[in-house]
């Protein structure tokens, strides 16, 4: 399946055994596609990634941060994915997101369903991934509508490629504090609303190997927004996402808004729940199933 002006891109450190499987998954999708390994010692078989189409780029121990920032600089292509090595994205829904970003600009960030694969059981992942985000071409509105209610990260999303470098660019050297897991999860989301729209498409976009999710899945989403690492997070980043706000949002009223939508809201990751989103499980069962035989061999 070939996607033109597509990058996907794929950070690796410590998981090399995963990459025998990043093949599978991707031996037939025809776009560019970059490894970029900080693992200590280079991959053992860089000609199968070769033969598969992928380039190698070896970074020994490199900083996630400082690997991301320098390679996402180097994408030439108009849409990206920064996919994680231990997760599936389907080049149908991939292709199906960059059609839809093409044909209209008011969107930045596309994606779909996406299910976390248990040994026993197939769980949504994100419930922010079974609603519809209204286009809202003021993006006061927009970000009213994405803090109004719990949400996930969108940096697993297909993205335009301009907004994933502006969030690489803001981390930058003269912000330090901003190098964290925390900020890369929580507040992409933030800057990329100030840059354009989401769309939520009715397929399947990505199947996550579980783990650690089941405990996020029982928290109560009120709990979320009085858990006590928000004030901690936000005193953090206040500072560094205000001097972003007031370079885009010149105007003071934006700027306020921004910063009191930012202070007065929880930035936590949506919530998933039971059942069978849109009949989707049920309609890619075979490919789900292959693909969860691929993730826990």
């Amino acid at each position: 399946m070939k996607i033109d002006n597509f990058t996907l891109l794929i950070p690796v450190r410590g998981r090399q055994y995963n990459l025998p499987k990043v093949i599978e998954f991707y031996a037939e999708l025809e776009c560019k596609k970059i490894i970029i390994d900080s693992s200590e010692t280079k991959y053992s078989d860089i000609q199968s990634l070769t033969n598969a189409g992928f380039e190698y780029r070896h970074f020994p121990k490199m900083n996630f941060y400082d690997k991301m920032q320098l390679n996402v600089a180097l994408i030439d292509t108009k849409y990206m994915l920064d996919a994680p090595d231990d997760d599936y994205y389907r080049p149908e829904a991939i292709k199906e997101c960059v059609a839809f970003l093409e044909s209209d600009e008011r969107y930045v960030v596309c994606d779909g369903v996406y299910l976390n694969l248990e040994i026993d059981h197939i769980l949504p992942k994100y419930a922010g991934s079974f609603f519809e985000l209204p286009h809202k071409k003021d993006y006061r509105k927009r970000l009213t509508g994405i803090f109004s209610r719990l949400y996930y990260a969108r940096n697993h999303s297909v993205v335009r490629t301009e907004v994933t470098k502006a969030v690489f660019n803001f981390i930058g050297d003269e912000n330090p504090a901003l190098r964290s897991v925390d900020f890369l999860d929580r507040y992409f989301t933030f800057i990329a609303a100030l840059y354009g729209n989401f769309k939520v498409l009715p397929i399947l976009y990505s199947l996550k190997k579980g783990g650690n999710d089941r405990i996020i899945n029982q928290v109560n989403p009120k709990e979320l927004n009085r858990a006590p690492w928000k004030d901690n997070l936000n005193r953090k980043y206040l500072g560094p996402l205000s001097k972003l706000v007031s370079e885009i949002k010149s105007n003071e009223e934006d700027y306020s808004f921004v910063l009191k939508i930012f202070k007065d809201n929880a930035v936590g990751r949506g919530v998933a729940r039971d059942g069978d989103p849109r009949g989707i499980i049920s309609k890619h069962l075979p490919e789900i199933n292959k693909i969860k035989r691929i993730m826990w061999s």
